[in-house]
């Protein structure tokens, strides 16, 4: 019995550059996966053969690797980009040669397309099971929710949080955060209060415990 040909798919990932600390593990997968498969026999027989390219952090690169992927290699599907940027470079592309794209992450959602397996959820898919839990019984019957943004920006330095009232059942200590950063005062900024260990500072209104979700 002849030989069946192989199965070409892509896979593009950044090995180098800024990216490569959350790519290269998906690289890796990708290939333990064709492996495993073509060690059980392949897809209707056909060994898979993947075509891994670089785009070391370059979201034009990811376009053009693509564009590659799909003429010179004839891919099956691709399999790769870790951020939206990078994505949104190659989906035009794809369209137009009429080639699959297997996204692995959660995005932003407000965007389809036929030739993409979106595998990670929007925000809604993650947010809305959460909160119908938190206010469930068994999740505590939580009625109030606060966003809490953490950020480590010297342009714009954390803000200090102090609410001794939200005390999350969840956890078994309070919210507090401490003042704000080196570099505000240093600009004349006025200094936040800092919460101590019972996340007391000045006065505050009671309220029922809440839930506080970090973003």
């Amino acid at each position: 019995m002849p030989k069946l040909p192989a199965i070409p798919i892509g896979v593009l990932y950044s090995t180098t550059g800024t990216m490569a600390l959350n790519e290269t593990s998906l690289r890796d997968v990708i290939m333990m996966e064709v492996a495993r498969v073509n060690e059980a026999g392949g897809v209707l027989g056909r060994p898979i053969e993947p075509v891994a390219l670089d785009p070391a952090s370059d979201w034009a690169a990811y376009r053009d690797l693509a564009h590659i992927l799909t003429q010179a290699h004839h891919v099956a599907a691709i399999f790769g980009c870790w951020t939206s940027a990078s994505r949104k470079m190659v989906i035009p592309l794809i369209e137009r040669e009429d080639t699959l794209l297997f996204y692995p992450l959660q995005y932003e959602g407000e965007e389809q397309s036929p030739n993409v397996f979106y595998l990670g959820a929007s925000p809604n898919q993650q947010a809305i099971p959460a909160l119908e839990y938190l206010m469930s019984a068994a999740g505590g019957a939580f009625s109030r929710f606060f966003l809490l943004e953490l950020t480590t920006s010297i342009r714009a330095p954390p803000t200090a949080f102090c609410a001794p009232s939200l005390k999350p059942r969840a956890f078994r200590w309070p919210i507090a955060q401490s003042s704000t950063s080196r570099s505000a005062t240093a600009t004349g900024a006025p200094k936040s209060k800092r919460c101590n260990a019972s996340g007391q500072a000045g006065e505050a209104p009671s309220s029922p415990p809440s839930m506080a979700i970090l973003i």
